[in-house]
Order: structure tokens, then sequence, then C-alpha cells
């Protein structure tokens, strides 16, 4: 594999394709809940309008972005783990800089993806908050080996499997299984409290994804294009009680 090669450019088959992806189970919802198509139409026209003025932040690209955030994790794991890159602590040593440093980052790039430029990994990990420099630049510091990716198809596909997840449980057959989808939550809470109630979420979370990284480890298969995606995710948000969603009706 080669890593990062995605020359991928953005056009208008491979939008309608992501579109249609992500819309369509939420059309399906709509309509089962007596949304008709010409309202649907007229929401989608007023949210256009109201984002207009918004600056694109990315393009989508090929599947083998999928393979980009792979290939960083293999990075980051060995990092986090391994006894060669860690203290004597088990916590991931901040790492020179330098590209002839035997223990350094260049060093560990080259030991975990060989075919991997250290600059380019580099570069990728700090897009995406997983490392910062440190040092006057001379050295990088690991922030967490869980990859957050924000790239947009990246993004588009958690919302298209969570559409999917619904479309799933509300029209699924009597006999088939529902999909795992749990929420805890709370009415009357104290929105100021939220920031502490995230920041005990984060480590907790962290800890589960890494313990579920451990359990994927042991189904990977040499063979990566033959193989399948799956996994898990966690989430926090907050949602104000004042917030009332905007309804579209035909004539207003």
């Amino acid at each position: 594999m080669k890593a990062f090669d995605d020359t991928t450019e953005t056009n208008t088959p491979l939008l309608s394709s992501w579109a249609y992806r992500v819309l369509r189970p939420i059309i399906r919802v709509l309509r089962s809940a007596g949304v008709s198509q010409a309202q649907m139409i007229q929401c989608i026209q007023q949210a256009a309008e109201e984002h207009s003025g918004d600056t694109v932040c990315g393009r989508l690209r090929s599947d083998t972005r999928r393979d980009t955030i792979a290939t960083l994790l293999e990075v980051t794991t060995a990092w986090a783990r391994s006894p060669e890159w860690t203290d004597g602590n088990g916590r991931p040593r901040e790492l020179s800089l330098r590209v002839d440093d035997p223990k350094g980052f260049a060093a560990l790039v080259r030991d975990v993806e060989p075919e991997l430029s250290p600059a380019t990994a580099l570069e990728q990990l700090e897009s995406l908050d997983v490392v910062r420099l440190i040092r006057n630049d001379e050295f990088v510091r690991l922030l967490t080996p869980v990859i957050i990716h924000r790239a947009l198809d990246a993004a588009l596909e958690d919302l298209r499997r969570f559409t999917e997840t619904l479309e799933h449980n509300l029209f699924r057959s009597r006999n088939a299984a529902s999909r795992m989808q749990v929420v805890a939550s709370r009415l009357s809470l104290d929105p100021a409290r939220f920031e502490d109630f995230a920041r005990f979420i984060r480590p907790t979370g962290e800890s589960f994804l890494d313990s579920a990284d451990d359990a994927l480890g042991a189904y990977v298969t040499d063979q990566r294009d033959q193989g399948v995606q799956f996994g898990i995710g966690v989430f926090v948000f907050c949602d104000s009680a004042s917030d009332e969603p905007t309804i579209c009706r035909p004539g207003e």
C-alpha cells in the first residue's frame, strides 16, 4: 500500500454519491413521519440559503483516505504501547524530530510504516490534533493514540452509519436484531456543568476506545483491501432545552 497516495479529484458523481448515501435514510425516516417531498425540498432550499456563505472546509476523497487513517493509527498505537517508544511508566516518550535520531520520531515511523514519509506523518498527525510540537519545535509529544478524524468523507461516513442505524431500528422486521444505540441523558441539568461532564467523559471514552482497538486488532487481516470495517464510537453532546427545531411548512 502506498500511504497517502490519493489523487482523486472532487467531482459531481462523487459528490452526488455521498449526498445520496447520507440523505437516503434521512428522507425515508421523514417520509414515514408524514413529511412530503415538497416540504423536504423547501427545507433543503432554506438550509442551503442559510449556509450559502459557509467556507468550504475540505473535499471528499476516495476510499484510500480510510487507509490513511489506518496507517497513522499503526504509528500512534506503537508509540503509545510499545516498550521501545514508551518510558519507564509506560507512557509515550517525547520524541526528537532529528531525522538521524535512532530513538526519534522518524525512526518510529520507519519502524512501523516504512513506506510512509515521517514528514508527511507528522503533518497529518498535527492536522488531526494527535501530536504537538514542543521545545522550540525540536521534539514532538503524543497527545492521544486515538485518532478522531475530521475529514469530510470520514465525517459523512459517520453520519451515514448513524442515520442507517436509526433506519434499521425503525423499519427492521420483528425478528431482526436491533443495532446497538444507547444514549445516557438526563433532563433539567445545570448547563454550566457541561464542561465538567465532558472532561469526565473524554478520558473514560478514550480508555474504552483503546480497549475496543485492542479487540479489533485480533481480527486484522493482511489483505486490508479484502476486509471490512467495523467498530464503535463514543460521543458527548449538550442540547439546550430552549432550542426548538425549525419546522418548514408550505407557504411559510
